[in-house]
């Protein structure tokens, strides 16, 4: 009896076959959803680190565009220059064409009426300011002309307002009751630069101060100059 007991709890071999294949099934269906969950974390491993690459590339070629911006932006000032030494050139032009109407008009009214008479003396007074303007401007120009290589020596124009005076002295500039005014208020980053000066009667330049309403409306260009000057030389001169 109890032998037969212990026959019928034993196992049999076919039973031990399929007992030992659903072990291996079941192993297996582990190993496989062992593998599943490790592919799938790299998986997602390698999508956060080419979202992170892409991340950073957009970050690169941000600044790049900022860096085309910034460099498109000095280019455009580079070529303001120029056109404002076109038309400093320009400006010289028209002082020596008003230089020669007012010599002609001063030699009409020294034939035609007495030196003490109103008309010469009004004659006379044309003569030399416009004498003024066209010794300034050729001034200017000439020191534009120089300072303008390349655009690599435009620092060379950087002058005290003391230095302004004394160049324009040396040029035969006549400053009798004039100051050597910022065009551009230094107070506001007008520039220590002969481009951003000019001869100014001292009353007017004593009233005005660095307020910019009677530039703005009787010197427009002027102002434009001063403040385009101003800017190239706070970024090209330190």
């Amino acid at each position: 009896m109890r032998g037969s007991k212990r026959h019928r709890l034993a196992p049999s071999p076919r039973a031990a076959r399929v007992g030992l294949w659903c072990c291996a099934v079941s192993w297996g269906c582990a190993g496989l959803w062992g593998c599943a969950g490790l592919w799938g974390c790299a998986g997602r491993g390698a999508a956060s680190a080419e979202a992170d690459a892409q991340a950073r590339m957009d970050a690169l070629a941000a600044a790049a565009a900022d860096d085309d911006a910034t460099l498109a932006g000095y280019e455009g000032r580079v070529a303001d220059l120029h056109v404002q030494l076109d038309a400093l050139a320009a400006t010289w032009s028209q002082a020596g064409a008003a230089l020669e109407d007012a010599a002609a008009s001063l030699e009409r009214a020294r034939q035609t009426h007495a030196e003490a008479s109103d008309v010469y003396r009004a004659a006379v007074e044309d003569y030399q300011r416009a004498e003024t303007n066209y010794r300034l401007a050729a001034a200017s120009l000439v020191l534009a002309a120089s300072s303008d290589k390349a655009l690599r020596t435009l620092c060379d124009g950087k002058m005290s307002r003391a230095e302004v005076r004394r160049y324009w002295k040396k040029m035969g500039v006549k400053l009798d009751g004039k100051d050597a005014d910022h065009i551009w208020p230094k107070s506001r980053g007008g520039a220590d630069h002969l481009w951003n000066f000019q001869a100014l009667e001292a009353r007017i330049n004593r009233s005005i101060g660095n307020r910019l309403g009677w530039k703005l409306v009787n010197q427009p260009l002027g102002l434009l100059q001063g403040a385009a000057v101003s800017a190239l030389v706070s970024l090209r001169c330190r």
